[in-house]
Formats: C-alpha cells, structure tokens, sequence
C-alpha cells in the first residue's frame, strides 16, 4: 500500500505520469499480494478471518487513491487535493496497518500442514505497513 499511496500523491502533486504509471503497477499487484497472505494463512482461522477485513480496508482504501486520481485528471490539483483531504478522517491507513499488524507472522502460528508443506507463517516476510503521513 505504500507504494501505492506514493505513487498517488506524487502524481496528485506533480501531475507528472511517471507517479501515476507507480500507482497503476502498485494498485494492480496488491490483489494478488492480498491472494498471497491468504494462501499463506488458510490454515489459520484467526487470520483468515483478519485477511478478509484487511481486504475490505484495502479496497477502500483503492477506492479513495483512485478518486483523488481521477479528480486530478479531471478537475485538477485542488479538487484531488479537497477530496484527499476528506478522506484522511476516517483513517483508513491506520486501520490497514493494524491489520496487517495483527497478521504479521508469531512463532505459533504455524498447523502442521502448513509446517508440511513449507508454509509456515514463521518463515514468511513480515508484511508491515509504515505509517504515512500527509
């Protein structure tokens, strides 16, 4: 999500494309981030159940970078600039960062299965998301 809140709010302020075409490779590789940590936690319920609200975070989140983008591209910087700034109340960030928090790998939970079959949640990259601040 960094990538792609950068790749936007550089692109919301300098209008320039190279921002823009960050955002789209970043927003377009986060679904199948999302499958991966999915596949990686089936065989724990509590994550599971986790993964599905960081997913609806997540999309949400999409949702208001693609707003401000398509209100830059349409309306200019300060119609993009007025809608990014109604949407830092609700914090979405934080929420996602939490929950990415909450699904970062712990020593204990790994099933048997997912030790079997070298998925173990304990060997797997920390995902943490850094607060950004705007």
């Amino acid at each position: 999500m960094s990538e792609t809140e950068r790749g936007e709010f550089g692109y919301i302020v300098t209008g320039d494309r190279t921002y823009l075409d960050i955002y789209q490779a970043a927003a377009r590789r986060t679904p199948q981030n999302l499958q991966r940590l999915r596949q990686l936690t089936q065989d724990n319920p509590d994550q599971t159940r986790r993964i599905a609200v960081l997913a609806s975070a997540v999309d949400l989140k999409l949702t208001e970078l693609q707003s401000a983008v398509e209100a830059r591209q349409k309306k200019g910087f300060l119609a993009a600039y007025r809608l990014i700034e109604a949407n830092l109340k609700p914090d979405t960030r934080r929420v996602i960062t939490g929950l990415v928090e909450l699904t970062s790998p712990q020593k204990t939970s790994c099933s048997p299965h997912a030790r079997r079959n070298s998925r173990c949640l304990k060997t797997a990259p920390r995902m943490r998301a850094p607060s950004v601040s705007r």
